[in-house]
């Protein structure tokens, strides 16, 4: 699709309806945003666990509870952090239009039909376990991240890779000729 504005011609892609100067200078941008933002979030959260551990604050499990000031700093910290894996997976999802595959570069089959949705989901639920960090600090107890950060590393074994890779082998192996053939179309067209 071209559309002119002012003399310059402009594509969009096919399947997130986006400018392709998103791609090219945006995405690699915000996907250097949120790496940053993750080791520093990472560091912060190491930082703030050494620290209250030290002055007392966090104490281990039947040695007492820790104080609430710490309980929230750190669960504030660790949502924050599941925020930015919520935004990693769609920037993520993202990224598929730009990715060389055997047959293609861009998004195929398996990536629309698998993949794509597998990442929003994660995204969903990485979006979750960031809302039960915070919903923990009422009760301080880890006992919910525990189980959020637990459930989210299944998803994203079994969803994230498990279930794209059965598509790819049991739909898209066997009759890859007319499944890719609209993807591969778009590929040429672009």
């Amino acid at each position: 699709i071209a559309a002119t504005y002012y003399g310059v011609v402009s594509r969009t892609d096919e399947q997130f309806g986006r400018d392709i100067s998103y791609y090219l200078f945006a995405l690699p941008w915000w996907n250097f945003v949120v790496g940053f933002l993750t080791v520093a979030a990472l560091a912060a959260l190491l930082a703030a666990l050494f620290a209250h551990y030290v002055y007392g604050g966090v104490v281990p499990p039947g040695r007492g509870r820790s104080t609430r000031t710490a309980f929230l700093h750190l669960a504030v910290i660790a949502a924050f952090l599941a925020l930015l894996r919520a935004w990693s997976y769609v920037l993520s999802a993202h990224a598929l239009t730009t990715e060389e595959n055997e047959v293609l570069t861009g998004v195929g089959y398996t990536g629309v039909h698998a993949v794509i949705p597998t990442k929003y989901i994660l995204a969903v639920a990485a979006a979750m376990c960031a809302g039960l960090f915070l919903a923990s600090v009422r009760s301080r107890s880890w006992r919910l991240p525990t189980i959020a950060v637990g459930t989210l590393i299944v998803l994203s074994v079994v969803v994230g890779s498990i279930y794209p890779a059965l598509v790819e082998t049991y739909k898209v192996s066997p009759s890859r000729n007319s499944l890719e053939e609209p993807y591969l179309q778009r590929n040429i067209d672009a």
